[in-house]
Parts: structure tokens; C-alpha cells; sequence
């Protein structure tokens, strides 16, 4: 999944359902690992409250908060319009999504800037995002930008044949 051979040290961020692990790899091996507790349950419940906006007041279905997970590009400004026709505005999405966001954001940071300080290891050169959460649209440039460390979604490679 990590290049090898791994030359500087790397991050490996798996964003599951109930949380996100961070995994930090130098040349020798594991570095760090860190529980954030953020997963994707926290974001799909966030956009399942209540929306109130100057249409009145929208509530997402448990379908709708996952397709805005599937499609919202959380590091752009623009509208989404669900399969269904609804459509919303980004800065609603935003609002709701922001809290859970920001906690992953902080504890990402947080947790990066302690792994210098552990002995023989560096500053981490790059994150690699995988699990269901990868795969936020956006996730990748907000947490870059948050960081200033590159991030980048690792693709699912295909799964092996049967024998």
C-alpha cells in the first residue's frame, strides 16, 4: 500500500465507520499509531440534523446524508443537487459537516506535530488517506491545507482472482 522503499517517513490515515486511525511508517517500520475518533458515522449523523434555511426546514434521510458524503466536495464552493432533485445550498452542508471536520482536522495536526518527537523519527512527508472516509471529495486539499502536509486518497487496488 506505502511505496517502497519508504525513504522519509509516511502517514497511512484510515477513516473508518466508528473511527479514523492515523499509522506513521519510517524506513524501520510503525512509528506512531493514534485513535482520533473521528469515522463516518459522526459526518452521516451531522447531516441527518435538521437543516433551516429560507426555504424552511430540511432534514436529510439517512440515503440523501450518503449520497452528499458520495458527492459533496467539501474543499469546494459550490450547490449539490441530489439523485432525488433536492437540492442544497454549501454552505448549509458546510455548517453541518464543520464540527466533525475540524475535530479530524485538529487531532490530524495535533498527532502529526507529536511524531517528531519521537525518537529517530522525522516529520511526516505525505498522509495517504484510505477506508470509507477517503473517499469525501475534498477530504484530501482541507486536510493538506490544515496540515501543509500533502495528503492523497490511496485507491482500493482490485481484489485478487479466485483460485
Amino acid at each position: 500500500l506505502l511505496p517502497r522503499p519508504l525513504r522519509d517517513v509516511q502517514g497511512l490515515l484510515d477513516i473508518g465507520r466508528d473511527s479514523a486511525r492515523l499509522y506513521v511508517f519510517g524506513p524501520s517500520g510503525l512509528v506512531f499509531s493514534r485513535d482520533l475518533g473521528v469515522g463516518t458515522s459522526l459526518w452521516l449523523s451531522a447531516l441527518e440534523t435538521p437543516i433551516s434555511s429560507t426555504r424552511g426546514t430540511l432534514r436529510l434521510t439517512p440515503a440523501q446524508a450518503r449520497e452528499v458524503l458520495d458527492r459533496f466536495d467539501v474543499s469546494a464552493s459550490e450547490n449539490l443537487v441530489l439523485g432525488d432533485g433536492t437540492s442544497l445550498n454549501d454552505k448549509d452542508l458546510m455548517s453541518l459537516l464543520r464540527a466533525s471536520l475540524e475535530r479530524l482536522q485538529d487531532t490530524l495536526s495535533k498527532s502529526l506535530e507529536f511524531v517528531p518527537g519521537q525518537e529517530g523519527a522525522t516529520p511526516v512527508g505525505q498522509v495517504f488517506l484510505c477506508g470509507e472516509g477517503a473517499s469525501l471529495p475534498g477530504l484530501h486539499r482541507v486536510l493538506s491545507g490544515r496540515t501543509g502536509i500533502p495528503a492523497c486518497r490511496c485507491m482500493p487496488t482490485s481484489p485478487p482472482a479466485p483460485s
